[in-house]
């Protein structure tokens, strides 16, 4: 990851707590990323931001550092309030709502500040996690709002952060909904940090629900350290069964290492290909939108 310059570039220039500056040090941080140095600093004024970042940019830890610090300065406060949640990450997979779990784990480890997740499974057996009162709970919206709506879980009155993390995907799974529902069970006054990789159309609606006077942050999308990232190999083919031959050449030979993702134009011939590669014993599966996203 590119560290951004300057002398105001380091996390100790930035008013962190010093537990959090332990765990920085603790996961090798030494500087922060470009999103990092522009969004911490906003986000610790109480700014709202919509945030254009990629994979890898050390967007988890943009966010992650300044509502940690924001739940620190909290219970700082002459008149601290009693525990409750007060910063929700929603996310748009279980997987990465493990991610966001476990680096702000990580980074909290040193504090008294808890930080929970909604897993899979029935909404009365995650009644416990949300009973436990975390500071911080990570969770798909349709999950938050499952708890929401068995009035297990109450944000209206202590809720003070919202995160949505990677708000493009979250559309692309079907969550607006979700979302506008879970949003009129919010208190209203609270600040917002939507984080995305891009900025659509649908992004920018999710952002008038959402966010208040934001700062818009796009840093410049340094290139991720070490060597290229993609090789591109053409290999033209006569016919559809000649694509497939070379297909079938490539994966038993190991030309192809690792798990591969392909592409096809319609879902039979996903099937298709599916039944083809499985008896010559390469082991497939057929992503298709006619699946669940959980089982996807």
């Amino acid at each position: 990851m590119a560290a951004a310059e300057g002398p105001a570039a380091r996390f100790e220039h930035m008013g962190l707590d010093p537990r959090l500056l332990r765990a920085v040090a603790e996961l090798g941080w030494g500087s922060p990323t470009s999103i990092q140095a522009e969004a911490i600093p906003l986000a610790l004024e109480g700014r709202d931001l919509l945030v254009r970042a990629r994979t890898g940019s050390g967007k988890t830890g943009a966010y992650g550092l300044p509502v940690l610090q924001l739940l620190l300065r909290g219970r700082e406060a002459p008149q601290a309030l009693p525990q409750a949640v007060r910063a929700l990450v929603l996310v748009p997979s279980r997987e990465l709502a493990l991610q966001v779990l476990r680096c702000l784990r990580r980074l909290a480890a040193a504090t008294d500040l808890r930080v929970a997740e909604l897993g899979d499974g029935d909404p009365a057996a995650l009644r416990p996690v949300v009973a436990a009162q975390p500071d911080v709970l990570v969770g798909t919206p349709g999950r938050v709002l499952a708890q929401v709506t068995a009035r297990s879980l109450v944000l209206r009155h202590s809720l003070e952060l919202l995160v949505l993390d990677e708000a493009d995907l979250l559309l692309g799974f079907g969550c607006l909904e979700d979302i506008k529902a879970l949003l009129c069970h919010l208190p209203k006054i609270y600040q917002a940090l939507l984080m995305s990789a891009t900025f659509s159309p649908d992004v920018e609606a999710l952002k008038e629900l959402v966010l208040h006077n934001p700062v818009r942050l796009c840093p410049a999308q340094a290139p991720l350290p070490g060597p290229a990232q993609l090789q591109q190999l053409v290999l033209r083919c006569g016919t559809a069964e000649d694509k497939v031959l070379v297909l079938v050449a490539l994966l038993r030979l190991r030309v192809l290492r690792g798990r591969a993702l392909l592409f096809v134009s319609s879902l039979p011939r996903c099937y298709r290909l599916k039944l083809l590669l499985e008896q010559f014993g390469i082991g497939a599966c057929a992503l298709n939108p006619e699946l669940p996203a959980r089982s996807r």
